[in-house]
């Protein structure tokens, strides 16, 4: 009986270990997104691409993410969030008509830099299935503008 008790313990801790390795709990950029996306009432229930774009930072990354913004904005899975600008009216200037799209919320409270989530690069954050499933940075060397793209241009969930 003590050698079967001992057996049912070691398969449970065996299990335990197993599935706390095999679930992946979201990584600190996944849960600072969801807090981003939840403050400005955006929805997860629908597949979406969000781009969180700083003001300052990589000039050139950031001309990129704009220009593919500006490309794909009537898209309906593309939403723009603009942060870290120095005045409003700068930013009105800097966007003209792209400022007042329905696919553009302004961060006015300037709330995502404290949230470490954005340094010097523009992001991504892919949602899908009411999750956010990855968010990757813009830089000069990533091919992360094909990726968006083929996200943007798949048939919605």
């Amino acid at each position: 009986m003590k050698l079967i008790i001992n057996k049912l313990i070691f398969l449970f801790v065996f299990i335990g270990c197993f599935f706390s390795c095999v679930l992946q709990k979201p990584n600190e950029k996944e849960v600072a997104a969801k807090e981003i996306l939840d403050y400005f009432k955006l929805p997860l229930s629908e597949k979406k691409l969000y781009l969180i774009i700083p003001n300052s930072g990589c000039g050139g990354c950031i001309h990129n993410a704009e220009v593919f913004l500006n490309d794909n904005l009537q898209n309906p899975l593309l939403h723009a969030i603009f942060t870290s600008f120095d005045t409003m009216k700068g930013l009105k200037i800097h966007l003209g008509k792209t400022f007042y799209h329905p696919n553009i919320t302004i961060d006015k409270e300037l709330k995502i830099p404290p949230m470490n989530l954005i340094d010097v690069y523009p992001i991504a954050v892919f949602v899908e299935d009411g999750k956010v499933k990855n968010v990757e940075s813009f830089s000069a060397q990533s091919n992360l503008f094909k990726k968006c793209t083929k996200f943007i241009n798949s048939k919605s969930n």
